[in-house]
């Protein structure tokens, strides 16, 4: 045989090899540079790490050079890639259709969407009410301040009974020098509200603390001197701040709780329940019993919770109170 005949015939064995290899890898390119450079290191293919084929050249002997035959494995290779790869067994129905993004998966059977009453919506996978609810005011994820309630889909200040809103805040117009008697009412600079009456001085028995004259041993904002402000469970006794809980909660280091469903105090200070259950009349269990709802780990009854009217956190205004669900 000769030399020609004889390198011809190694050359298309080791090309046979290769694409053998490249079918095996699946147009692992790197692989298939680096196996033929050791079957034959004559060929000129892409260099070690390469991710592309050389341009085609011509053999002088007129016979198929090494670019050729990656030409024609890279061909086959395409081939080989085609429908079963990237075709529909791959991204067609089977993977993207119905079985997947269809009504399986995003319908109501995974999402599990709850049919809310007319007048609510959805928000944190249950139903509420945007015109009242506190922490979804209008919409969902539109919470309201602490002092404000929830009205009309709007956050709105809760003013105090003796309060009333002027602007953007609520004043006492019994005592504030700037709304004395009613909003937009100042005093003069060197005058303060008293009653809801502008004067020159301050009636004995109280203090002047920021243009108002207040009586420090009473004055939640200004006990026992100006500016030394109680907590908010707390009252301003004979100058000092005392611990004051509101009809039906208890004191528990320092703080007032409900011990009949506080799930961190349930029917005693020291008693917390554990896990996911909750606290009902003082005991813990699984799940609120009767008319009773969750509500932040919170059992409470929605006909006549004043911060929980009729669904959870859908406080009444401080002037109203809840009656049957409702702030009336």
């Amino acid at each position: 045989m000769r030399d020609s005949d004889r390198g011809r015939s190694a050359f298309s064995s080791a090309r046979r090899r290769c694409q053998g290899l490249v079918y095996a890898a699946l147009l692992h390119v790197v692989t298939y540079g680096t196996a033929c450079r050791e079957l034959n290191p004559d060929f000129q293919g892409p260099a070690p790490g390469s991710t592309s084929i050389a341009a085609s050249t011509t053999d002088t002997d007129g016979g198929a050079t090494a670019t050729e035959a990656s030409t024609e494995v890279t061909s086959e290779t395409t081939a080989t890639t085609g429908d079963a790869t990237t075709g529909d067994a791959t991204t067609g129905d089977a993977t993207t259709g119905d079985a997947t993004t269809g009504d399986a998966t995003t319908g109501d059977a995974t999402t599990g969407a709850p049919e809310c009453p007319e007048g609510q919506v959805e928000c944190d996978d249950g139903c509420i009410n945007p015109e009242v609810n506190v922490k979804h005011c209008g919409g969902c994820d539109q919470p309201c301040l602490m002092t404000q309630v929830c009205v009309d889909g709007a956050c709105a200040l809760n003013c105090a009974v003796d309060e009333q809103i002027c602007g953007l805040e609520c004043v006492d117009p019994l005592v504030d020098a700037d709304h004395c008697g009613g909003c937009d009412q100042p005093c003069a600079l060197s005058e303060f509200c008293v009653g809801g009456v502008c004067v020159g001085q301050c009636p004995p028995g109280t203090s002047d603390c920021a243009n108002a004259c207040v009586d420090v041993d009473t004055s939640p904002e200004h006990c026992g001197g100006c500016n030394l402000a109680c907590g908010d469970d707390e009252a301003c006794v004979a100058g000092e701040c005392v611990l004051t809980c509101d009809q039906g909660l208890s004191e528990c280091d320092g703080e007032c709780v409900d011990l009949l469903n506080d799930k961190y105090h349930c029917g005693a200070c020291e008693t917390p329940c554990g896990g996911m259950a909750v606290c009902a009349d003082g005991v813990c269990v699984d799940d609120c019993p009767g008319n009773k709802i969750l509500c932040e780990a919170q059992c409470v009854n929605p006909n006549t919770d004043d911060e929980h009217c009729g669904g959870c956190f859908q406080p009444c205004p401080a002037q109203l109170s809840c009656a049957g669900g409702e702030c009336k």
